[in-house]
């Protein structure tokens, strides 16, 4: 099982959160709590090896944040044959249910610990091979090349932190609340990631292009929904 470690999440979230906040949102919290919930952290994680937390939201990524979809390279990690989905009552698909999946609509992939480290490896070399290559060719394919690569390499170290025989899942949460059954059911965004990773190591950079702008196109309606009032 996951420790949910609610405390520790909710603290690294507001110091991320105040951390990152302009004014005027800035304004709506207190100093004075938020150094308060500080020290609270210190004193309590003081002495322990690691403040890890099992569970990685969009809402705190290291590398960006984006609270209303999937970051891509998150995909990286598992297989098609993985996906489980349930868009209600007797409507399973996919993969085994994961323990900590719910009884309703959910959309989970769930993987061993060692295949999701390979895979980001395999991902992380593709990559690398590419920007010594083709993708260094064009200034802006170059810049998201590189930050796919640090997304990669962040998310790398951050599973070396677990336990080699651990499960790894990623849920997509809330968001199926915003998509419909038939966007659910027609997700393709592991074999399309999966797909950009094999045209890098393959040396056919258009493929590998074409695949992650096509998964990204995906996510574009739900990022919009971040900004709307």
């Amino acid at each position: 099982m996951c420790p949910w470690q609610a405390r520790l999440r909710s603290w690294l979230a507001l110091s991320h959160l105040c951390a990152t906040t302009r004014p005027p949102l800035a304004g709506a919290f207190s100093p004075g709590e938020a150094q308060q919930v500080t020290r609270a952290l210190t004193e309590t994680y003081a002495g322990r090896p690691s403040r890890t937390s099992y569970i990685r939201t969009s809402a705190w990524s290291v590398i960006r944040t984006s609270a209303w979809s999937v970051p891509l390279t998150w995909f990286a990690m598992f297989s098609a044959a993985e996906r489980w989905l349930v868009l209600g009552p007797g409507e399973e698909a996919g993969a085994t249910r994961p323990a900590a999946a719910p009884a309703a609509r959910a959309l989970i992939y769930a993987t061993a610990m060692a295949q999701a480290r390979r895979r980001l490896a395999r991902g992380l070399a593709a990559v690398r091979r590419g920007l010594r290559g083709s993708l260094s060719r064009q200034a802006e394919i170059r810049r998201r090349a590189l930050a796919v690569s640090a997304d990669l390499e962040d998310v790398a170290c951050w599973l070396e932190e677990f336990h080699p025989q651990s499960v790894v899942e990623l849920d997509y949460g809330g968001l199926v609340q915003l998509l419909t059954d038939d966007a659910l059911r027609g997700d393709q965004s592991v074999p399309e990631i999966g797909a950009a990773i094999s045209g890098l190591a393959q040396d056919e950079p258009e493929l590998a292009i074409a695949m992650y702008r096509r998964a990204a196109s995906r996510g574009k309606a739900l990022r919009a929904a971040e900004s709307a009032n």
